[in-house]
């Protein structure tokens, strides 16, 4: 190869590179201003509350059917969460029942592990959580109410629909 042609190929290989160098700036600072917004917005949401809530205690189930609802209504959100696993959760279970009661003996005869954490659930479900079982508790209630109110000579008006 001649000097000249030698001379020409360097200076287009150093064309190219500051070509090359040139786009990999507009890119990086391209994707720097995408990171930065995405920040920001994670930032925004963040600061919105500007309290802190404090830590919930876990309700604690015996296996009466009266607090069978508040029970799952407050297990129910680590039930649905996914970034907690199954072994994790049979573990919250076992902690959020009382000790010596129906409720931890039944989840207590699954042993630990992630595979089992369903079986668990759906034997709480099945035993505890059952809709029949459950409005026909409340109805009962309700009629022990009235009972108790009307036993009292206390008149009790009932909404006509």
């Amino acid at each position: 190869m001649n000097p000249a042609d030698l001379d020409a190929e360097t200076f287009a290989a150093d064309e190219y590179n500051k070509k090359f160098k040139r786009i990999n700036i507009i890119f990086k600072s391209k994707s720097n201003n995408r990171e930065e917004s995405d920040n920001s917005s994670s930032v925004q949401s963040i600061s919105k509350r500007k309290f802190k809530l404090p830590l919930l205690e876990l309700k604690k189930f015996g296996g009466e059917i009266k607090d069978w609802l508040p029970f799952w209504g407050q297990f129910s959100k680590i039930d649905s969460d996914p970034n907690i696993d199954e072994a994790d959760k049979l573990q919250y279970l076992i902690q959020a029942t009382l000790p010596s009661t129906r409720a931890r003996e039944l989840v207590e005869s699954f042993p630990p592990s992630k595979e089992n954490y369903h079986k668990a659930i759906d034997s709480l479900k099945s035993r505890f959580g059952q809709d029949d079982l459950l409005v026909e508790f409340y109805v009962r209630e309700l009629l022990k109410l009235t009972i108790s109110m009307n036993s009292r000579d206390q008149k009790v008006k009932l909404p006509t629909f």
